[in-house]
């Protein structure tokens, strides 16, 4: 499972999704991470595969499988079973999950097929399922997505701001919950150029993380040369899921950002993360902090999050 809940809370009001950096596991966002955040907020720290407790699954080259395999894990924190049943896509094959069943209504079978490109509305906002694109649309929902068990948001940090915004577009593909705030963190919007060059994989290990450090600033992961065995094969793993990955158009998320930088950080820079706008039709929150690359565990950063989850929570409960 790619979920993990450090602190487990008996009444949560709001969850957090959390999705760390390259080279970064679920231990980020620890129990010591989230005694920051508010008291009724709990933290779902997702980790990726080959990592501490999925040592087993190989680490992640697609950027489409990883998100799949993301959604469905979260599936048992977000929905009420039964979950959306497996469907397979008329033209590229690709599994997919349809919507929940309603009331009686029986589980679309796993042999259903649907449209991937057309899967939901053009129309910006619209979140209408496409059963047949093109002319003659058939619509099998008008509904909107089902409210979530309970209220969440998507927090991601360089990579991971990548994976909540392609997370959300993939609920809003398969008609789930939406998340309530998305909050991106040290780089721009995938829809611009790729921040930097590929570090090639094959240099010296030394080498590689003399480059790193210079670009993104220290680690304490790359402070101990003895952790370089575990530690480098997941950095670079990932270091190339992120150079492979295509983005593709969309229509923006009727979700609210807010977008992170470090005023010593040269990929968070305002002009950079404020190129966020374009995936969402609500106005972007820019917030800077003053630091580099590695910052969401600052206290800076943290009073500022806790302040605005304890608005929504808030928003919540009235």
């Amino acid at each position: 499972m790619a979920c993990r809940v450090f602190d487990k809370k008996n009444a949560p009001v709001l969850r957090v999704f959390a999705f760390p950096h390259a080279g970064g596991n679920a231990s980020c966002f620890n129990r010591s991470w989230s005694k920051n955040l508010p008291s009724l907020a709990e933290v779902v720290a997702v980790q990726y595969p080959g990592r501490p407790g999925r040592f087993r699954d190989p680490l992640a080259t697609c950027m489409d499988d990883l998100v799949h395999g993301i959604v469905d894990d979260m599936l048992p924190f977000i929905c009420k079973k039964p979950y959306p049943a497996t469907a397979f896509c008329s033209i590229c094959s690709a599994k997919r999950s349809r919507r929940p069943a309603v009331g009686d209504e029986p589980e679309l079978p796993t042999t259903s097929t649907w449209h991937h490109p057309g899967c939901h509305c053009n129309e910006i906002g619209c979140s209408k399922i496409i059963l047949n694109p093109g002319e003659g649309c058939e619509v099998i929902s008008h509904e909107p997505a089902p409210a979530p068990i309970i209220p969440f948001v998507l927090l991601g940090h360089s990579l991971g701001a990548v994976l909540v915004l392609e997370v959300a577009r993939e609920l809003r593909r398969r008609h789930l919950p939406a998340p309530l705030h998305i909050y991106v963190s040290g780089r721009s919007s995938p829809h611009c150029p790729k921040p930097m060059a590929l570090i090639p994989p094959t240099i010296p290990d030394g080498e590689y993380v003399s480059r790193v450090v210079r670009a993104f600033g220290p680690s304490s992961l790359l402070d101990n040369p003895a952790l370089y065995p575990i530690a480098l094969p997941i950095l670079k793993a990932d270091m190339q899921l992120v150079d492979s990955y295509t983005y593709q158009p969309d229509h923006p998320l009727d979700i609210p950002f807010t977008a992170w930088g470090g005023v010593d950080d040269s990929f968070s820079q305002p002009e950079k993360v404020g190129t966020w706008q374009a995936q969402s039709t609500r106005p972007l929150v820019l917030r800077m902090v003053p630091h580099r690359h590695f910052f969401v565990d600052k206290p800076e950063y943290l009073d500022l999050l806790a302040a605005d989850l304890d608005a929504l929570i808030d928003g919540i409960l009235e």
